[in-house]
């Protein structure tokens, strides 16, 4: 009786547990989805705020600045200045030209002008000759950035802390000019900051816990938060984490402590023209308390679910624990050794299945075990792969060697078919073998690439024998790897040798040429005999040789071949930039008996780079400017794009019985119309996010995002039958988010435009070229008219019609922007009927800076 209670309170543990992972599941999904929304439509709001304020500021002292403009050119004000600095010092003419500078000045302080004070200064010296209430006149202003840049135009001194109000402060300056165009004198207005706190604190929506306020470059308050109304605040500095990141110059949205100390979303905003920071926030528990009585409910209603669910469970499990206890018997026996054991065969059910199963393994498992032994002593001391195929090419046993060599449990690859791990070129060649072994041939010799788990390709030698008996293939499997890619790194050096231009020489481990080619000669200018007797350090410059000594040591340790950028000095005296590909040789025993070096001059390219980043520079100011338009434009036409789609869906549930076919086929076309306007915004709004919603870069292995890639078109995959496969991939540094965005568009559009008659096949590779990865996505698709490349890659340029194929045709475009953004480039080669190949270029050795102007 106890097991039976045992098992019914199993069974309905795993009933309760299933259906509390799919209610939990569901609940966590429901309510981070809520947040989220809730969280959009606060970040929204904030972002909105942040751009009003900015606005009304930027008005605000343009304002002020076209006063003191029009003060400094005032007539009279004029006169009286020239008046007073042309008069003698003390003479009555003087003073009293210096009491109408004064009365001048002084009409324009209080009286809720927003004027603290105003100065004249001696544009001589920067004395000040003026004062609107005299407790600055006799003093020197020489060295303030108001009197320098005041003396050439209009000026607008950033907020600074003045030492004399103990607070900060604003100060505008304008050149005063005589009529003749001569520089009389500089007037300077510091500027009452009363109203622009009143402008950052105003409300712009109903929260409790909205605030805003401005920080300097010193970490201190400008303005009084709303939250805080103690004026010691301006005093105090702020070190949250969103004001260190707007101080370095970063825009964004926060989840993040507050000044003080509570959870607040936080919009930080970086004014360049202020040199400050703007901070617009609202508390969290305020944002998200609709989320938080909802989850509540959710718990709830799961609660009252889960115990219905244990009722049910606890019914199901008493039904089938009977016949459970009868396996148990039986299986407590078999587990004693009494191998001869039979469970009673009774009924047609699962069970009654699983007890006529359990007998025939009782039967089987003497001689299985016996014969496993056998095979795992032996399997588990080869350091080769041993395996056994069946001759349908699905592996049957594997040793613990799969791992080493393909990267694979010993479970992993079990049932698999053989040839998909085969590298497509090396199959006709596979099944040629395969067949021989079949017809009991043995096969020896045999090399094939196979894809490891980690997506890269390993050459395999293979011997191997067939029992056509029991239809299996018996196989010793040796990783040949770093023997054939030593073997290619040989053929291609002897290649580049004889037919390259490049500078191409060989060296000792200590620096002394050993070999010279014709590309070498140009380049340097020494001729062979000459270069034989040097040392490789004589080429390099100073600063460059501890650099030659660290690859030696790094391809003495066992490095492959490295390449990156030096300098190189030539026999005249020219220094050149070289890009320098290095690779260890050996002799037959593997020992290292030099290293080879084949290099580049790339001083040109290198020029180009510079004008071509001073170009993008441009194009960034402009493309921002585009980006924020675009991305206002399409937000704001979101809210009348639904109301015209609700209200028409309205009319006709309204007036259907009012209306003929006509109007519900119009209706129809709106709604629709609506709907695919909507879709084009909000990938309008992807679109634009590219840049300014991107990830911080990271080191990435683009086998991860690939297969992320894959994973989320596994569906497609699955129904068209495609066929993904990939060569190795190398680690760039990039927004990992935005690689699987590239790399599942181009797949995607390999599935979508395929050929009606054959399933996709696709392969993604790279190669290295120079400073940049090549990657190349290839499809056997339908192929595109080389007329039409240009129109590929502009955003919502369709080659097919929608009823044709689903998309707005941004794909290619949000590709294009992703890669500019890191810095590459994208383009396509493909003729109608032959398929498609996209290539794209990442930089290799060094990250690239995240741009957020790049060319769309």
């Amino acid at each position: 009786m106890t097991i039976f209670r045992g098992i019914t309170f199993r069974l309905t543990l795993v009933f309760v547990l299933i259906a509390s992972a799919v209610m939990v599941g569901s609940g966590t999904l429901l309510y981070f989805s809520e947040r989220q929304q809730m969280l959009d439509s606060v970040q929204a709001e904030l972002q909105i705020a942040s751009m009003e304020k900015q606005s009304a500021l930027e008005e605000w002292i343009s304002h002020i600045g076209e006063d003191v403009v029009a003060m400094s050119k005032s007539p009279a004000f004029v006169s009286a200045v020239q008046d007073m600095l042309a008069a003698a010092p003390g003479s009555t003419q003087g003073g009293a030209a210096h009491e109408r500078v004064v009365g001048e000045l002084s009409v324009r302080v209080g009286g809720g002008q927003p004027y603290l004070r105003w100065l004249v200064l001696d544009p001589q010296d920067g004395r000040v000759v003026a004062d609107s209430d005299g407790q600055e006149e006799g003093k020197y202003r020489q060295d303030l950035p108001y009197f320098i840049n005041g003396k050439v135009g209009p000026f607008v001194q950033n907020v600074y802390f003045s030492p004399s109000l103990q607070a900060p402060a604003i100060t505008v300056s304008a050149p005063v000019m005589t009529a003749g165009g001569r520089l009389a004198a500089v007037l300077a207005a510091r500027i009452n900051l009363t109203e622009m706190n009143a402008i950052v604190l105003k409300r712009t929506g109903v929260r409790q816990t909205d605030d805003a306020f401005l920080v300097n470059t010193s970490s201190l308050f400008v303005t009084q938060p709303r939250l805080n109304a103690n004026p010691a605040v301006l005093s105090r500095g702020v070190h949250t984490e969103a004001v260190t990141r707007c101080l370095a110059h970063e825009s964004g949205v926060l989840l993040a402590d507050d000044y003080n100390g509570s959870l607040a979303i936080v919009q930080f905003t970086w004014l360049p023209a202020w040199n400050m920071c703007l901070i617009v926030k609202v508390a969290q528990t305020e944002a998200f308390a609709p989320v938080e009585a909802f989850g509540r409910s959710v718990i709830l209603v799961g609660g009252i679910a889960l115990l219905a669910v244990a009722a049910l469970a606890i019914a199901m499990a008493r039904s089938i624990t009977r016949p459970v206890l009868r396996l148990q018997e039986g299986t407590a026996r078999f587990g004693r050794g009494e191998f001869d054991v039979r469970v009673p065969e009774t009924g047609r059910d699962e069970l009654g299945m699983l007890a006529h199963e359990f007998n025939q393994m009782a039967a089987l498992s003497r001689e299985q075990s016996l014969l496993r032994g056998r095979l795992e002593r032996m399997y588990g001391l080869s350091s080769d792969l041993l395996c056994v195929v069946d001759f349908e090419g699905q592996f049957k046993e594997v040793n613990p060697a799969i791992d080493q060599v393909l990267g694979f449990g010993q479970g992993d690859l079990l049932g698999t078919p053989f040839l998909e791990l085969v590298h497509p070129d090396d199959r006709e060649a596979t099944q040629a073998a395969l067949a021989a072994l079949a017809e009991g041939h043995g096969v020896t010799g045999i090399e094939n690439r196979h894809r490891h788990k980690n997506g890269s390709w390993r050459w395999l030698l293979w011997n191997a024998a067939a029992d056509p008996r029991e239809r299996l293939i018996y196989a010793v499997v040796r990783d040949i790897t770093a023997r054939k890619r030593e073997e290619e790194n040989l053929r291609r050096f002897a290649t580049v040798v004889r037919d390259s231009n490049d500078a191409i020489t060989i060296q000792d481990f200590e620096g002394r040429i050993t070999a010279w080619n014709r590309g070498a000669e140009l380049m340097y200018g020494y001729g062979e005999e000459e270069a034989l007797l040097m040392n490789i350090d004589r080429l390099t410059t100073p600063g460059k040789v501890e650099e030659r000594k660290d690859f030696t040591r790094r391809l003495m340790a066992g490095e492959g071949i490295t390449s990156f950028e030096t300098q190189r000095v030539t026999k005249d005296g020219r220094v050149l930039d070289t890009w320098m590909t290095v690779t260890k040789l050996t002799d037959e025993a593997g020992r290292p008996i030099g290293i080879a070096s084949t290099e580049r001059d790339i001083t040109e390219r290198k020029r180009e780079e510079e004008a071509l980043q001073k170009t993008l520079a441009d194009l960034e100011r402009s493309n921002r400017e585009l980006e924020q338009f675009a991305y206002v434009a399409s937000h704001d036409l979101q809210e009348p794009l639904r109301m015209v789609s609700s209200y028409t869906q309205l009319l006709a549930r309204r007036y259907s019985d009012q209306l003929d076919q006509d109007a519900h086929d119009f209706i129809a076309f709106a709604v629709d119309g609506a709907n695919r306007m909507q879709r084009l915004i909000q990938d309008l709004l992807t679109y634009s996010r590219v840049a300014t919603h991107g990830r911080p870069y990271e080191p990435v292995d683009l086998h991860q995002p690939l297969g992320e890639a894959i994973a989320n078109l596994q569906s497609a995959i699955d129904e068209s039958g495609a066929m993904i496969t990939n060569g190795d991939l190398p680690t760039v540094t990039g927004d990992r988010t935005q690689f699987i965005q590239v790399f599942q568009n181009l797949i995607g559009n390999a599935i979508k435009f395929r050929k009606k008659e054959e399933p996709p096949r696709v392969h993604i590779s790279a190669r290295r070229e120079g400073a940049e990865w090549i990657l190349s996505v290839k499809d056997n698709g339908m192929g595109i008219d080389p007329q039409h490349f240009r129109r590929l890659f502009v955003i919502f340029q369709r080659l097919h019609g929608s009823q044709e194929y689903a998309g707005t045709g941004i794909g290619l475009a949000l590709c294009r922007r992703i890669i500019n953004r890191h810095g590459g480039r994208i383009w396509v080669e493909s003729a109608p009927g032959q398929g498609s190949e996209f290539f794209f270029a990442l930089t290799a050795d060094r990250p690239p800076s995240p741009s957020r102007g790049a060319v769309s």
